[in-house]
């Protein structure tokens, strides 16, 4: 009451601290501390930079007080932003704190049941699904540190990457490369291997310093480049298979404009010049609109932060409208008819790419919120990393597999490139790679024609050319094509077999990837 009190402007910060020390001292004195550690947090998250600091001195007893988390059956059902995949944990917890992540692991450990952490439930598989307990980190969300001056920043591992760029942008800094989408934690950004585009830059765990995991025992590891070396290789992007990522120390930089250029090209001359574009600019990405002769090339560079005139902020509003109306909401009812008349698709693609994306374009913006953009509506989506060295030969035979086989199929198949590295589940392991991926779009939730069987050739392409699946994305490999492809899976199973010996970290999607055909064993997540 008295939050609401302070957002209405009825009460001053004074009193709100008054009101969360009192509620603080009862719930501690009372050892009810879960519903008041919610409570407190979600008013802190909601606080300006300003006041936060200030109000969380007085309730910092409440956030800090350790005591029996409170098991209450769940009956709720949870489902991946796609609504591709769902379950109904038996348990849905939210820790404030990591004495309560310790507990979590604690109980399901005694009662041999499985645990597996949830973010935006942005993957289209089913990563994240689990029928006993399922763990969402929103709460240990804090920036814990930051150096500015060597743009070296501490956080907890649930914080949201859109309110990190936030957070960061207004202390003058920035992550070096992005995604497509900033909804997610940064925990799970790390564990999937999210990437962004650039030839000099790797996927976002290439900046992580050192982290902090939690494994099945309660232990919490700390690893970096010369701390438990071997941990640190494999959990930077671990699948959530060796225990849960609490705490991360992330190398960032100074807070910079991106400008890019977006123009076409017909596709013969994309894909002649594919090694050169790539490397034009800091970060390229290239769309190639099926059905159309048509490449879309959007470059982007570094630059220094100018104050921008009105009218650009005005000419950006009318083209973001302009894009939405046409973008979303005229899309959106073409895609569907296409669901009913599919060769209704290369039309929409070729008159989309006339009405929106036929300009070129310059722009000019703080870089997260260039290297991000609206993902549209709920999808299917395959990606997949092959040599650079093959990314032109690899575009080539996905547009002959689609004319052959006749598909129709959504705009765009989008192409961008990633620097080696040395973590060992990467898709970029040891190797300059190419992500080539393509979204089949679920228009007001009805499934695309032939979804499937082209999901299933396009996969067979990218393996012909030594491709290897976006972790958090469709794909069907196991172990066997896993251990051929990665030269230190085994080493990483290894490590999860001694970190996690009684697969407290499991699931049907651990269980297809981590198996052996020799293990006889079932998934201990399907009983």
């Amino acid at each position: 009451l008295a939050f609401s009190s302070y957002s209405r402007g009825q009460v001053n910060l004074k009193k709100l601290e008054d009101r969360c020390r009192l509620v603080s001292k009862r719930h501690t004195q009372n050892n009810q501390m879960s519903s008041a550690q919610s409570r407190l947090q979600q008013i802190l998250s909601h606080l300006g930079t300003r006041e936060a600091p200030l109000l969380s001195n007085a309730i910092r007893p409440a956030l800090t007080a350790s005591h029996e988390f409170d098991y209450q059956p769940n009956s709720a059902s949870f489902t991946n932003w796609a609504q591709i995949h769902s379950c109904t944990p038996d348990y849905y917890h939210q820790p404030a704190d990591i004495a309560q992540l310790r507990q979590i692991l604690a109980y399901a450990a005694e009662h041999n049941q499985c645990v597996r952490v949830i973010g935006s439930a942005h993957s289209p598989s089913d990563i994240a699904m689990t029928p006993h307990h399922l763990v969402n980190l929103d709460f240990l969300n804090k920036i814990l540190s930051i150096d500015s001056e060597r743009c070296i920043i501490k956080t907890q591992a649930g914080i949201r990457l859109r309110e990190l760029n936030s957070q960061l942008a207004q202390r003058g800094l920035a992550l070096r490369n992005l995604g497509s989408i900033d909804e997610q934690s940064i925990a799970g950004a790390i564990c999937t291997g999210t990437h962004g585009t650039g030839w000099r830059y790797g996927i976002i765990a290439t900046d992580v310093l050192s982290l902090k995991l939690m494994t099945a025992a309660g232990e919490i590891i700390e690893c970096s480049e010369t701390l438990n070396p071997e941990v640190f290789a494999a959990a930077r992007c671990s699948l959530g298979a060796l225990g849960i990522i609490i705490e991360v120390t992330l190398q960032c930089e100074k807070l910079q404009f991106l400008e890019s250029y977006q123009y076409s090209l017909p596709f013969e001359e994309a894909m002649s010049q594919l090694t050169k574009i790539a490397r034009s600019a800091e970060h390229v990405r290239v769309w190639w609109f099926p059905h159309t002769d048509s490449c879309l090339v959007w470059q982007a560079n570094r630059t220094p932060i100018r104050r921008q005139p009105t009218f650009s902020h005005v000419k950006k509003s009318i083209t973001a409208a302009r894009d939405k109306l046409i973008g979303y909401h005229m899309l959106e009812p073409a895609l569907y008819c296409g669901t009913l008349m599919p060769s209704l698709v290369p039309v929409v693609n070729k008159l989309w790419f006339k009405l929106q994306f036929a300009r070129n374009r310059k722009n000019e913006d703080i870089s997260y919120k260039q290297f991000t953009f609206d993902c549209l509506f709920k999808q299917y989506v395959n990606e997949w990393a092959v040599p650079t060295q093959r990314a032109v030969e690899a575009v080539r035979a996905l547009r002959q597999m689609i004319e052959t086989k006749n598909y129709n199929i959504h705009f765009p198949i989008e192409i961008r490139f990633v620097k080696s590295d040395n973590i060992w589940l990467s898709p970029a392991f040891d190797g300059d790679r190419c992500y080539i991926g393509s979204v089949m779009y679920r228009p007001y939730g009805k499934d695309p024609h032939r979804w499937q069987e082209y999901f299933d050739d396009f996969e067979k392409t990218m393996n012909q050319l030594d491709g290897r699946p976006h972790w958090a994305k469709i794909h069907s490999w196991t172990y066997n094509e896993c251990k051929q492809s990665w030269p230190m899976f085994e080493k990483f199973v290894e490590l999860r077999d001694r970190l996690d010996p009684n697969r407290l970290f499991w699931n049907d999607y651990m269980h297809r990837i981590f198996t052996k055909d020799t293990d006889t064993s079932t998934s201990k997540s399907t009983h």
